[in-house]
């Protein structure tokens, strides 16, 4: 905002000043940050993600059809086969 108070073309000097100053801090905290992490990243990248279990929400005139659908599709386990949990 400087740049806007001055005369000729001493603005292009400020803009300069301050994108250098704007690098260097950046640079600094740049550095912070990673050396308060150790350079570990806080996330985990996974390439798929699959669903442990299924709710079945289903009218109550159509939950047997349902069910059957799901068994049909291999999404749902034979009646008496135990469960993984």
């Amino acid at each position: 905002m400087l740049a806007l108070f001055t005369t000729g073309h001493a603005w292009l000097g400020v803009l300069a000043v301050a994108a250098g100053f704007g690098a260097l801090w950046g640079a600094v905290f740049g550095f912070a940050a990673h050396a308060a992490t150790r350079g570990q990243c806080d996330f985990s990248s996974v390439r798929g993600l699959a669903a442990s279990r299924y709710d079945l929400i289903a009218r109550e005139d159509t939950v047997d059809r349902a069910r059957a659908m799901l068994r049909d599709a291999g999404l749902l386990p034979e009646p008496g086969e135990p469960t993984v949990r």
